[in-house]
């Protein structure tokens, strides 16, 4: 360095110093206009300011504030004050000469102000002045300057349930008005006493010590309980005196290399650590790579070349990766035993980049020293834990070895993709890169599937373009082929006299379908399904109309055709019953009466004697005509009763169930079982033709003769279906193809025959194209051919496609 070199750093240091000196009335340190009630300040009034020190600084406590003034302006357009007074106050609400109104908009805005200057420069302004030194610039002046000589640092702090804002100190350390002491300094010699803050201090001690430095100066006072919050900063008054040489070592500065090419004299140029064509992963080892979160290649070659002392500046738009990049340099620099010293002009850069250090376990080695860490209770916080992890041992550091391999198996895919592959000398990224560009013009990827077209030789390739190429000629003359009129006929050689057939064909199917329609059917299906309607209607059981609305629900029900049929067996027998006995015989118990009979069966002794004489006896009374002779035919007689009885006892099982279903058609035993059983059992087999029973009736009632109509409608669909059945043969129709599969409508059906009807020129276009879709299948391209096909590749695409699907699959 020459002689010249340290004089030309302490010339420009000195002219940073006066520049950052500001020790005129402008500075808000060294003159207050506290008469001034539109600044972003408020005063307060009535207050001492020991007591204020006492519940803000040493009880922690919060103070609220009051408004002591009126919001009602004066015909000037005055807001009135409260006047300040002499009798002051020990409560804990601060009072202000405002009214409610703007009280509560001056605190909202104090605070917004306070928040601001805090995220963005990481300092806190807001402070509560205590005590004023009202002096003059001269003697005889006639401005009276008033200058704050206790700044405590303090908040705003919301209360939740007032909705206003309380007044809290920070823990921040106390601070004395550094400019007003150098302006007295420089000005008058007079040396304000330092601030010594420790238990016993009070304001009204200090304010004493500079009373008694100012005593000698006319007209000058201290206003000990004068207070105001405002906005104070004394950033480049710090800065000023860190760049004052007396307070650092003899040399500290001149001989200082780094002072010297920031400020004076540059920095040689640096011979770069990379060169263009340098391949990072052949100049670096990943085990002296130090990066705690992800770095792409250019910020890599950023941290290295800072590893290596070269000094550099890094320049780019939002988003680009700086603060990666920085967090990087701070990891890879603390491993690497140096210290950083990182600042910024915003706190945002400051805790971006702390935070990331932070998530990667890195918090231990950052110690911050802005906004609210910037005091000394936090910053011992800080040393106290940090040196409490110490103590716990680090976890061990990965093998480099698996990192290397993985790199080699990542340089290695690199190389295939990039690398050209023979015969066609072309690399597979250059055909991805062409699919990736015809995506980005906005066509729609293609899902092809590439099997076989590996084998693909460049012969057999530009044969499959030109077959595309025909397919796409054919396809502009024939429209897309979802829309043509042809579209899924497979016969594709059709004569002259074929066609002639074909209309034929394509008008008998149109009159066929034509008469089913007009029959009010929407499908050939639905068509059928009323042909049985129709027929089942034919058919219906007597009362079917009278019962249909009660059973239908319950027709299909088991136990309902099980109960009714058990009641028709037990009507069936009691009629029987009744043509050989009296009415009372059915409700007499005739197990006694067979008991008795049954003695006289097969023993001539047991007709002598009176069980067999009293049983006979009781026959006759129960008989309408002659009692039968034969012992057997009169026990057969008690048999039928007993039957009757044992199907009596069934049918009661069912009753409760017969009651609750079949509701007002439930008639006790006379109840016409057989006629029900009937219509349950036919409306069973009417299932899924009509909705319900009221629709039943509706139908017997409207239908006058459904046989008749079934049997035309039955004709009608025969007819339809045979016709089709020619169409689809003659053109070997492939139905899901042509948007007909399954059960079409007739109205669709109609659309289709009609349009091949109209147009029967239009068969050759659909030939043409649909052969040449076949040779491009042949010859490697269906599957472009059915991307074209389906819509999901543009036809003008279609040749390129298919080139690049073939030097993907390769």
């Amino acid at each position: 360095m020459t002689q010249s070199q340290p004089a030309a750093l302490t010339r420009t240091l000195d002219a940073a110093r006066r520049k950052l000196l500001e020790t005129g009335t402008r500075n808000r340190l060294i003159h207050v206009n506290r008469d001034n009630q539109r600044a972003s300040c408020l005063n307060i009034i009535h207050e001492r300011s020991d007591e204020v020190w006492r519940l803000l600084r040493i009880q922690g406590k919060r103070m609220r504030f009051r408004a002591m003034g009126s919001d009602t302006a004066t015909p000037e357009g005055v807001l009135l004050l409260a006047a300040p007074g002499a009798q002051t106050q020990s409560d804990s609400q601060l009072e202000t000469p405002l009214g409610p109104e703007a009280l509560a908009r001056r605190l909202l805005r104090l605070s917004h102000d306070a928040r601001t200057a805090e995220e963005e420069q990481g300092l806190n302004v807001l402070y509560l002045a205590m005590g004023f030194l009202r002096w003059r610039e001269a003697p005889g002046s006639q401005v009276l300057r008033e200058a704050p000589l206790i700044l405590l640092p303090v908040q705003l702090v919301r209360n939740d349930r007032s909705s206003t804002f309380d007044l809290m100190a920070r823990e921040d350390d106390l601070t004395a008005n550094l400019p007003l002491q150098e302006r007295l300094r420089q000005d008058f010699g007079i040396q304000l006493p330092e601030i010594e803050e420790d238990d016993n201090w009070t304001p009204g001690d200090y304010l004493s010590l500079v009373q008694d430095a100012v005593s000698g100066q006319q007209d000058w006072q201290v206003d000990r309980d004068g207070m105001q919050l405002g906005f104070f900063s004394f950033a480049k008054l710090l800065m000023h005196r860190d760049l004052d040489p007396a307070n650092w070592p003899e040399g500290a500065f001149d001989g200082n290399p780094l002072l010297d090419g920031l400020l004076a004299q540059g920095f040689a140029g640096d011979a770069p650590l990379f060169g263009d064509r340098d391949r990072l992963d052949d100049r670096l080892d990943p085990a002296r790579i130090i990066q705690v979160i992800d770095a792409d290649a250019s910020q890599t070659k950023v941290i290295e070349e800072v590893r290596a002392g070269a000094s550099l500046v890094v320049q780019g738009p939002p988003g680009t990766g700086k603060s990666q990049t920085i967090t990087n340099i701070i990891a890879a620099a603390a491993h690497d035993g140096k210290t950083v010293l990182f600042v910024a002009e915003k706190m945002a850069a400051l805790s971006v980049v702390h935070d990331r250090l932070a998530r990667a376990g890195l918090r231990d080695i950052c110690l911050e020293l802005h906004s609210r860490s910037a005091n000394k209770k936090a910053l011992a916080q800080e040393l106290g834990r940090t040196l409490m992890a110490g103590a716990h041992p680090l976890p061990a550091t990965a093998d480099p070895a698996r990192l290397r391999q993985t790199r080699d198996m990542l340089n290695a895919v690199t190389g295939l993709l990039h690398d050209p592959l023979l015969p066609w000398d072309e690399a597979p990224y250059a055909a991805l890169s062409r699919i990736i560009g015809f995506i980005g013009q906005g066509a729609r990827p293609p899902a092809i599937p590439l099997d076989g077209l590996e084998a693909l030789d460049a012969t057999a390739r530009e044969q499959a373009a030109q077959a595309i190429a025909r397919f796409v000629a054919a396809r502009d003359r024939a429209g897309p082929p979802q829309a043509h009129p042809f579209r899924g006929a497979r016969a594709l050689d059709l004569q002259p006299t074929d066609l002639a057939r074909l209309g034929d064909d394509l008008r008998a199917a149109l009159a066929a379908l034509q008469a089913v329609a007009a029959q009010g059917q929407p499908t050939l299906d639905r068509a059928e399904a009323r042909v049985r309607m129709l027929r089942l209607l034919a058919r219906a059981p007597q009362g079917a109309a009278d019962h249909a609305a009660t059973l239908f629900a319950a027709a299909r029900d088991p136990r309902l055709v099980q109960a009714l049929q058990a009641g028709a067996e037990w009507a069936a027998a009691q009629e029987q019953v009744l043509t050989r006995f009296t009415p009372a015989a059915p409700d007499l118990d005739p197990a006694p009466l067979r008991a008795g009979l049954a003695r006289g069966v097969g023993s001539f002794l047991g007709r002598l004697f009176g069980p067999y004489r009293g049983a006979s006896a009781q026959l006759q009374t129960l008989l309408v005509g002659p009692m039968p002779s034969a012992a057997a035919d009169r026990l057969a007689l008690a048999d039928e009763l007993v039957a009757l009885r044992r199907l009596r006892r069934v049918l009661a099982d069912d009753e409760a169930y017969l009651a609750a279903t079949l509701g007002t058609d439930w008639r006790g035993e006379r109840t016409p079982f057989a006629r029900l059983a009937a219509v349950a059992g036919w409306l069973g087999e009417l299932d899924g033709c009509l909705p319900d029973g009221a629709a039943v009736v509706q139908a017997l009632t409207d239908i006058p003769d459904p046989a008749a109509q079934g049997d035309a409608l039955a004709a009608a669909v025969q007819d339809a279906r045979a016709a089709l059945a020619r169409v689809r043969d003659r053109l070997d129709l492939d139905a899901e193809a042509a948007g007909l599969a399954g059960d079409a409508s007739i109205a669709d059906w109609q659309a289709a025959l009609s349009g091949m009807a109209d147009a029967p020129a239009r068969y050759a276009e659909w030939a043409d194209l649909a052969r040449d879709a076949q040779v491009a299948g042949r010859h490697g391209a269906a599957a472009v051919v059915e991307a074209v096909r389906a819509g999901h590749l543009a036809p003008q695409d279609a040749a390129k496609i298919g080139r690049a699907s073939c030097r993907e699959r390769v």
